[in-house]
């Protein structure tokens, strides 16, 4: 299971209650938003999504609410 998955760029899909709170403070130290999966999909392995590039990620279908918050964050959800 990941805790972390880089999106772009900038931008990184975490597991955020799980991560070490040092972790958060440099990653947002370094200029990286940091996108929060949905907890109740974390069993379900919400954090691992592929980048494919050009804002185009591969995840996994059943996670619906991150994918759709990953789609509202500009991103195109392949499952």
């Amino acid at each position: 299971m990941s805790l972390m998955s880089v999106l772009d760029e900038r931008e990184i899909l975490v597991d955020l209650p799980l991560l070490a709170v040092e972790t958060v403070h440099e990653l947002s130290r370094r200029g990286f938003h940091l996108v929060a999966i949905e907890s109740s999909e974390r069993d379900s392995l919400a954090g691992n999504v592929l980048a494919l590039g050009n804002r185009k990620l591969l995840a996994i279908e059943d996670n619906e609410k991150t994918n759709a918050m990953l789609s509202t964050e500009g991103f195109e959800v392949l499952t």
